[in-house]
């Protein structure tokens, strides 16, 4: 058998430690994975009016949060994974020790011929293993992990971007909005005649206008009801 096959085969052990022992915060992860899934999800009823620039940024935060509470728990699974790779890395260096120890019991070599062949040969074995498990298990696993991360970290940026601009237009579309809507109340306030009652259908008419208006999902549509509300303030004046 090959040297790789052997390193493999150490690798290969530890699959099921580590699978058993990580299994609680794999589960973690995959909740708070799901709970970010959905959270992402939100978006699709990020329509006027909730579509603020206020609204964008506490939906930013709450995703952020996740992704924080995901990263602490790789941070976790990581770390269990080295102590299972360390524990394996002392029990090789027991199972040396032992052999040593029965090759002196036996009086097959003598100290010194024991510590010539244990440089010459186990040494090496042993770093060998050693190296291979750090750079394939641990190194491997926070690299995947890190990777992740970062990806995470950039997806949430650019949905930031993406949703930022359209919220900072809609804040704008409602400080006009309440502008316009002042200035025509003040104008209905002038034009009321007490005890005239077509006069006030106008006026509830105009009223029902700014209804239309407060909750107008774009600029187009409150253009066109912004011209309906100055054509009935007319009327009301003529």
């Amino acid at each position: 058998m090959s040297g790789r096959s052997k390193l493999s085969q150490c690798k290969a052990k530890l699959q099921p430690t580590i699978l058993s022992t990580c299994a609680p915060v794999g589960s973690k992860i995959t909740e708070k994975t799901r709970s970010l899934v959905e959270h992402i999800n939100l978006l699709n009823t990020f329509i006027p009016p909730v579509s603020t620039k206020e609204n964008a940024e506490k939906w930013f935060k709450q995703a952020y949060d996740i992704v924080n509470d995901i990263v602490d728990l790789r941070k976790e699974l990581a770390h269990q994974i080295a102590l299972i790779v360390d524990n394996e890395i002392d029990v090789l260096e027991k199972e040396s020790k032992t052999i040593q120890d029965k090759v002196l019991q036996n009086e097959i070599y003598d100290v010194e011929q024991i510590q010539i062949v244990f440089e010459r040969d186990i040494q090496q074995l042993f770093e060998d293993r050693k190296q291979y498990l750090q750079e394939s298990v641990i190194d491997q696993a926070e690299a995947t992990y890190e990777q992740l991360t970062n990806s995470m970290y950039k997806m949430l940026d650019r949905l930031l971007a993406f949703i930022k601009t359209p919220a900072e237009q809609w804040d704008e579309h409602q400080v006009q909005l309440e502008h316009v809507t002042v200035q025509l109340l003040d104008m209905m306030r002038d034009c009321r005649r007490p005890h005239d009652v077509q006069n006030e259908k106008k006026l509830n008419k105009l009223d029902s206008t700014l209804d239309e208006m407060r909750s107008a999902p774009n600029e187009t549509t409150l253009s066109r009801l912004l011209a309906i509300a100055y054509e009935q303030l007319d009327t009301i004046k003529a």
